[in-house]
């Protein structure tokens, strides 16, 4: 029962399109915060848990967006764990790179680096989870990639967590030369300068106003705390 559920699963992550839309976070917001609506975030995320077939793209782009509003989301402390976890494959100590990626994903089950290297750890260890850790893995990263086309500011992929950058880099192919920010109408932006490639792109752009705009934020409370 439960691998047909999987493959059920699959099927579902693989037709979704990744076809550009604009991001709303503010009725991602409201929409996660109430209890009334189908995307109350403790619900969706305990449907995506339990690998619940009837999710459809607009429930894995709220999953994924809206947990910027949840209280466990701190962009910028994710960095030194994706390092952690990194570091302990290339070390090939596979246990504790899924032992540490499940202590993060009880609290952060969105992040796209945690899951790919619990998957890629898993898969090392010939470990039967690891299909439902990639597929998880493979929906996101395509709420991700439906965000945008990253040809411009204006069409750029949205992410929550800067490790995803490097998740859509890898997944389409792009060989990376260096990385700038910028601040375009009061929005943040990472642009990163691409080696040669076949769709002949000099530039891909990732929106990261969320994460900048977290850091702002919990400034302006640490001030107001320590007066």
């Amino acid at each position: 029962m439960k691998s047909g559920l999987i493959i059920c699963f699959l099927l579902l992550f693989g037709v979704l399109s990744i076809q550009g839309q604009q991001i709303d976070v503010k009725e991602i917001e409201l929409a996660i915060k109430n209890p009334e609506s189908r995307f109350f975030y403790p619900l969706l995320l305990k449907r995506f848990n339990s690998l619940d077939t009837t999710l459809k793209k607009e429930d894995f782009k709220h999953l994924y967006y809206g947990f910027a509003f949840r209280e466990n989301y701190f962009p910028f402390e994710m960095d030194e764990l994706e390092k952690r976890l990194k570091d302990l494959n290339y070390a090939k100590k596979f246990e504790d790179v899924i032992d540490l990626a499940d202590s993060i994903g009880h609290s952060v089950p969105t992040d796209l680096t945690v899951l790919f290297e619990k998957s890629y750890a898993l898969r090392s260890l010939a470990k039967k989870e690891e299909v439902i850790v990639r597929s998880k893995y493979n929906v996101l990263l395509k709420a991700v990639l439906a965000s945008g086309d990253g040809k411009s500011p204006e069409t750029a992929y949205q992410v929550v967590f800067f490790g995803d950058e490097m998740e859509v880099l890898s997944a389409l192919g792009f060989r990376i030369l260096e990385r700038q920010t910028i601040l375009k109408d009061n929005r943040f932006y990472d642009v990163w300068i691409l080696g040669k490639n076949k769709q002949k792109l000099e530039k891909l752009y990732f929106d990261v106003t969320i994460p900048h705009k977290f850091e702002e934020q919990q400034l302006i409370k640490d001030l107001k705390e320590s007066n």
